[in-house]
């Protein structure tokens, strides 16, 4: 078989897939099951390419087969359409994937399944690697034009040596940085001033091993305020929609300075809020540009407290087709992080730890270690480790 020949499998029972330790089916939905929405659903060249017979949400289950394990989830995040064509992160020439495709309008539902093999073509695409650091947060960005950011770098050596929530003092981000392949940094930017966010980034700056032009950060704002785009040369941008204290508001807390991003490709949204609490969650409410999101980095480690991830805040988040929350935490760790699951009962949570209490809901899951998300600005591919 050459690498994008495909066989395309019609299955009308429901297919349970294996995904970091949950089986799971690939949507929860009362609507019923039907034939005849789809035209076609092929794999050519690495690129999934389906046609509809109306105007319908597309959502796909995309999985890699390595040793028995399926190591992928993704949903479109395109408007309502009857044509879509998405990208998709092949790493492996004639390596075996099959994606499990869902097509639905209001009432009814399809599910075609068909395998293929990998073809020498890649794509560029916007990556997003939620690091496990343990507690704390760090996010490595490369964008399709190869630029290179760091959000913040969990506790790194600054963590207790003892604790295993902290990361045993070990430089986690660091370690993850240096199997990158890069040397330099357009941007490393420090969210807030919390040991459990500078303290990995300090690693990657104090190691010798990496260049930066902007270290960004509530000390060295490079004069940008809240509604700027960073200075980037790519198609992805990347708005500041809170960078310090909040005006009229308490300084008092500093996960309430965090620099929060709003990014875009195409028709894929990221919001990026560090420890932000409700106070500045109130605030960019009330700012002119969209909250709305396909993936929500969530707060401050899942935590509830200060109406942190309010029901308010959370519905100006996900109004979009598209629900993915990713939760940045430390097992074990003494806050009780991440809380009050029951918020995201609807949508898809991606934890790099285990909560304190189980989730009872399905379409959750933890212990799943470092994040990475690959978008071609029509979908959002979610690649559990």
């Amino acid at each position: 078989m050459t690498g994008y020949i495909n066989k395309i499998f019609v299955v009308t029972i429901s297919l349970f897939l294996f995904a970091c330790g949950i089986n799971e089916q690939i949507a929860h939905t009362d609507i019923q099951q039907t034939n005849g929405l789809f035209t076609q659903a092929f794999v050519d060249n690495n690129q999934l390419i389906v046609n509809t017979t109306e105007e319908i949400y597309l959502r796909f289950e995309y999985f890699q087969r390595i040793d028995g394990e399926d190591k992928y989830l993704g949903w479109s995040v395109k408007e309502k359409s009857d044509e879509f064509t998405i990208n998709l992160p092949c790493k492996n020439i004639n390596s075996q994937y099959y994606i499990k495709v869902r097509a639905e309008n209001e009432k009814a539902f399809q599910d075609t399944v068909f395998f293929f093999y990998s073809s020498n073509t890649n794509y560029s695409f916007l990556e997003m690697h939620f690091i496990d650091v343990e507690q704390g947060d760090a996010i490595y960005i490369k964008t399709p034009e190869n630029n290179n950011i760091i959000i913040d770098g969990g506790y790194g050596t600054r963590g207790n040596n003892s604790t295993d929530w902290q990361g045993f003092g070990q430089p986690l981000a660091l370690n993850y940085i240096n199997e990158q392949n890069i040397d330099h940094f357009d941007y490393i930017i420090e969210t807030h001033h919390h040991a459990d966010h500078y303290g990995g980034l300090n690693d990657i700056k104090n190691s010798g091993n990496y260049t930066w032009d902007y270290d960004l950060s509530n000390s060295n704002t490079y004069n940008y305020h809240v509604g700027d785009l960073i200075n980037l040369k790519s198609d992805v941008q990347f708005r500041i929609l809170s960078i310090g204290y909040p005006p009229a508001y308490n300084q008092d807390n500093l996960n309430n300075t965090s620099i929060v991003l709003k990014v875009n490709y195409g028709y894929a949204d990221y919001l990026l809020t560090g420890d932000a609490e409700g106070a500045v969650q109130t605030f960019m409410i009330q700012n002119p540009w969209s909250l709305s999101a396909d993936l929500f980095k969530v707060s401050h480690h899942g935590s509830s407290s200060n109406s942190t991830c309010n029901s308010t805040f959370l519905d100006a988040i996900f109004t979009k087709y598209t629900k993915i929350g990713i939760i940045s935490f430390g097992t074990n760790n003494s806050y009780g992080h991440p809380k009050a699951l029951y918020r995201f009962a609807n949508d898809y949570i991606f934890g790099t730890g285990t909560p304190p209490t189980s989730s009872p809901y399905p379409n959750h899951y933890f212990n799943c270690g470092t994040i990475k998300t690959y978008s071609d600005g029509q979908a959002i591919i979610v690649n559990i480790e």
